[in-house]
């Protein structure tokens, strides 16, 4: 599976949208102190919070961390 095909099941299996499912990869990164986000517009910055909701699953961090490399 590729960080690209993660990108785009783990929408249909968490309900969320790929924004949400980047956030919430980048959430995980333990040398990352925090994402910066923008948003003009406040469904945007609903979209963006809703991010720290989500939970991915050991594989699907693996996957996009390789960049889809096995």
């Amino acid at each position: 599976m590729t960080g690209s095909r993660v990108c785009r099941l783990a929408p249909a299996k968490y309900s969320t949208t790929v924004n949400q499912v980047v956030l919430a990869y980048l959430l995980c990164q333990a040398d990352l102190t925090v994402p910066i986000i923008g948003a003009s517009r406040p469904e945007q910055l609903d979209d963006s919070v809703s991010a720290f909701a989500v939970k991915l699953a050991a594989d699907e961090l693996g996957q996009l961390r390789s960049g889809g490399r096995s």
